[in-house]
Order: structure tokens, then C-alpha cells, then sequence
């Protein structure tokens, strides 16, 4: 059947009794990312079906059982699943709607999800990134991790938004500005780090990008007061036999200088 990968990979197992469903090949994992199992597990659950990890007597999952089995992350994530009273049978549900039904509509942005994937996976390049990747010499947390990011499914702000997660909120404006600056900070040090210089202690840098962030925001609140205020104010000339001196002085730390100014 043609249309199979565009349903395998916009669908997803709903648990009800779990009996349909293998812990490590299906995607039943709702709202995580690839919805499947991400971290190694212990060798002896490969056949496993999810029926195995629920206490059907208290219908609930097998906590213990779980956390001992699997990543924390993955552990956490199942133990979330809300799970029925009744016995019944898993469902299939679609992802890509609120109703959980498959559309034409909806099947045609995942159609072409499933193209860009795959033609970026069977290149020589894709093929030989993922070997080099599965290679290199660090914790298989990490190399999960890259994979993720390589997929883009990290639970990030916006593919938690994505699938209704969250909410989209001004704070990330907040988190971009703070981004911007420890960026700018970083830059700063490399160049610092380039003309022969000491590198700063990493949490130095931290802090010293959300000192300045904060710095700027004071200077910015007292630059609109000020103006709020000074706004109902007008200049007006002297009188006549009267004579005004406007002045003016400031500081220069850096040169280690002052400066100040006047007229009549």
C-alpha cells in the first residue's frame, strides 16, 4: 500500500490494555518525541509488549518496574500516559488533528515530511552523517540527543507548541533577548581569546550577560520617564534683564577623564 509510511508516520497506538502494542518497535509514547522509546534499554525486553509494564489489577503502570528498565527520561514520559479502567483493545489515532482522524488534508503535510526525510536519509551523505554519528566516542545519551536535534524533535518551545503542549508566551522574547546577549558575550570572548588574551570563568559570562541585559532595561525604564516627564514641559526664554546658563558634565571611566560644558 503506497499511503502505509505517510499512516506509520502520523499515527500513533493509544493505550488501552496495551496487549497490541511492542515497547520497542511501535510509537505509543504521546506528546514525546518520535512518540517511541529513545534510550537504550537493558537486553530481555526486546519482545515486550506495554501490557507487560501495566498492573492490571490497580490499572496503572508498574512504576518500579519502569524506572528500572528505562532512561528517567523515557520512564517519565510513560508513566504519564493516562491508562483506562476498562479492558480494552489499543487504537490507532492520528496526530495530526484534534479529532485523532486521518484527513486528506493533514496526510498531505506529512506526505511531504515523509519526502524530505527520505531524501535526505538515503543520500550517500545522509547514510555515512548517521554511521559517524552511531561512532563517535561519547555517552549513548548524547548520540541521542544529536539524533534528536538532527530531527528536529527535541522538545523544544516550539514543537511542544506545535502539538498543543503549550502555549506560546511573551517569555520567549524574554529567553531570546538573554540568547542575543550571552551570543554577543561569547563572540566578544572569542575575540578576546584570539588577540592573546585570557579566557573568563564560564559563569562569569553567564552572569555578566544577564547583569548587562539588566543594565540596559534600567537605563531603558528611566530613558521613558524621563521623556513621560519632560513631555509637559516647554523651554521659555528668560526675561529680558535676566541671564540663563545651561551646563552640562560627565564622566569617562574608562579614559579616566571628565568632561563638562556650558553656555549662556
Amino acid at each position: 500500500m503506497v499511503a502505509m509510511p505517510i499512516l506509520r508516520c502520523g499515527s500513533c497506538w493509544c493505550v488501552e490494555n496495551g496487549e497490541s502494542i511492542k515497547v520497542l518497535v511501535d510509537k505509543w509514547i504521546l506528546n514525546y518525541p518520535s512518540n517511541r522509546v529513545l534510550h537504550p534499554v537493558y537486553e530481555g525486553v526486546e519482545d515486550w509488549r506495554v501490557s507487560d509494564l501495566i498492573d492490571l489489577d490497580l490499572h496503572g503502570w508498574r512504576r518500579d518496574t519502569i524506572m528500572t528498565i528505562f532512561n528517567r527520561e523515557d520512564a517519565e514520559a510513560i508513566c504519564k500516559i493516562p491508562l483506562s479502567h476498562r479492558r480494552v483493545s489499543d487504537v490507532v489515532v492520528w496526530l495530526h488533528n484534534k479529532e485523532g482522524v486521518y484527513t486528506i488534508r493533514s496526510g498531505y503535510h506529512v506526505d511531504r515530511k515523509v519526502l524530505r526525510e527520505w531524501a535526505v536519509s538515503s543520500t550517500g551523505s545522509g547514510q555515512e552523517l548517521w554511521k559517524k554519528l552511531w561512532r563517535v566516542r561519547v555517552p549513548n545519551k548524547l548520540k541521542v540527543f544529536a539524533w534528536r536535534a538532527c530531527h528536529e524533535i527535541l522538545p523544544t518551545r516550539v514543537n511542544l507548541a506545535k502539538r498543543k503542549i503549550i502555549r506560546e508566551n511573551l517569555c520567549l522574547f524574554s529567553r531570546m533577548e538573554l540568547f542575543v546577549v550571552q551570543a554577543w558575550t561569547l563572540w566578544n570572548q572569542r575575540n578576546t581569546l584570539v588577540h592573546g588574551r585570557k579566557m573568563k570563568n564560564p559563569y562569569w559570562l553567564n552572569r555578566r550577560a544577564s547583569n548587562y541585559l539588566e543594565e540596559y532595561r534600567k537605563a531603558q525604564e528611566q530613558l521613558a520617564v524621563s521623556n513621560t516627564t519632560s513631555s509637559g514641559h516647554h523651554w521659555k526664554p528668560p526675561p529680558q534683564t535676566v541671564y540663563k546658563l545651561n551646563f552640562d558634565a560627565a564622566v569617562f571611566t574608562e579614559q579616566q577623564s571628565s568632561g563638562i560644558g556650558a553656555r549662556i
